[in-house]
């Protein structure tokens, strides 16, 4: 991998923001997955069904990203795909209680989903923008493993951050 390439802002860039998606929007599953499983009581199955709603928002989202990104700026696309995440998962938030059903996250889930679409495509994008074209492979590579290292980060940070006193590292 040549180093000279952490020179490309956009790399650069795209690298900061896929860090910064998967630490956050990354560590989502988990939590929606201990949120539908421990809170809501829903089965293997019934969780499964539950993450057909945000899996179609990213996939819609996605293609927003693309028509995003040919009309404004990458940059533009990226702040708006972060903020609408945001917006959604914080709207996630009402869910989260005992006596809340699942169509109280949806609406949440569908925002949050096409923000994490637009943010998708558009970190691929300035990943790879300004790169040379035999170098593409590489600039993907870099980025992808900064995606699983934010993931990684991210969910630890976050799971440590929501885990009651005195209970890290123990078994929940």
């Amino acid at each position: 991998m040549p180093l000279r390439l952490f020179g490309s802002r956009s790399l650069a860039a795209g690298m900061t923001i896929t860090f910064i998606s998967m630490g956050t929007f990354g560590a989502l599953p988990y939590f929606l997955t201990v949120l539908f499983r421990k809170v809501h009581g829903f089965s293997a199955y019934q969780t499964g069904l539950a993450f057909l709603v945000p899996s179609l928002a990213i996939t819609a989202g996605t293609q927003i990203g693309e028509r995003l990104a040919t009309r404004a700026s990458v940059r533009a696309t990226l702040l708006a795909g972060m903020t609408v995440g945001a917006f959604g998962t914080a709207a996630m938030v009402a869910g989260a209680g005992l006596d809340s059903g699942y169509a109280v996250v949806v609406p949440g889930l569908i925002v949050s989903g096409i923000g994490q679409g637009i943010t998708w495509t558009a970190m691929w994008i300035a990943a790879a923008s300004g790169v040379a074209h035999d170098e593409q492979g590489v600039a993907s590579g870099m980025a992808s493993t900064t995606l699983n290292v934010g993931n990684a980060i991210g969910l630890a940070i976050l799971v440590a951050l929501t885990l009651p006193r005195g209970r890290a590292g123990q078994d929940s």
